[in-house]
């Protein structure tokens, strides 16, 4: 039998095989469909590059944690519209020195599998730049995110970031943007 994470690796590489796959059909409309909901800009490749690195930097944290890394995989599925317990699309902003980047990660309620303290400061290659300074959290049912909702986030959020900074260190919000659908994260290191 395979070591897990040799089993992770094939089952990463088949994901992204259809991943890729299903993009270049439809020529990349559904990649897209969240970044140009945002009105942000970033071609297709770029997209493409940062998702690519997000699925496999969360799937490598979930390994050296020792959790299961199926149930994430199973969750980024090309489509936006599925019915599995995926309620949310994360939209990375990991622009660096080469361009704009902007990569996206489906998750549950609970954003199961997903570490934003680790990814904090991971490296992104495609983009010359580590951790990210903003999230957008959309609800890929298009409904309102209301302030009970807003609230549960933002707790969510920052007792994951907190985990592994203080206060003092890193600052963190959660916020409504301009989009009724759409939160935003914002982390920043502070100076002490």
């Amino acid at each position: 039998m395979p070591s897990k994470e040799l089993q992770y690796t094939r089952a990463f590489q088949k994901w992204m095989r259809e991943f890729t796959a299903a993009a270049v059909k439809d020529n990349y409309a559904e990649l897209l469909r969240p970044i140009k909901h945002l009105k942000l800009e970033c071609s297709p490749e770029a997209v493409m590059a940062s998702t690519l690195s997000l699925v496999a930097a969360v799937l490598a944290y979930c390994q050296m944690d020792g959790r299961d890394c199926e149930a994430f995989l199973k969750q980024q599925h090309y489509r936006l519209d599925s019915d599995d317990e995926t309620e949310y699309c994360l939209i990375f902003d990991l622009t660096g020195l080469k361009g704009s980047y902007f990569g996206r990660i489906l998750t549950d309620i609970n954003f199961t599998s997903i570490d934003l303290e680790d990814l904090f400061n991971h490296v992104w290659p495609m983009s010359d730049t580590a951790g990210f300074t903003e999230v957008y959290i959309s609800r890929l049912d298009g409904k309102r995110i209301g302030k009970r909702e807003l609230g549960r986030l933002y707790k969510q959020v920052t007792s994951d970031m907190y985990y592994g900074y203080s206060e003092e260190e890193l600052s963190v919000d959660v916020s409504m943007t301009d989009f009724p659908d759409t939160a935003l994260i914002y982390a920043v290191e502070t100076e002490i």
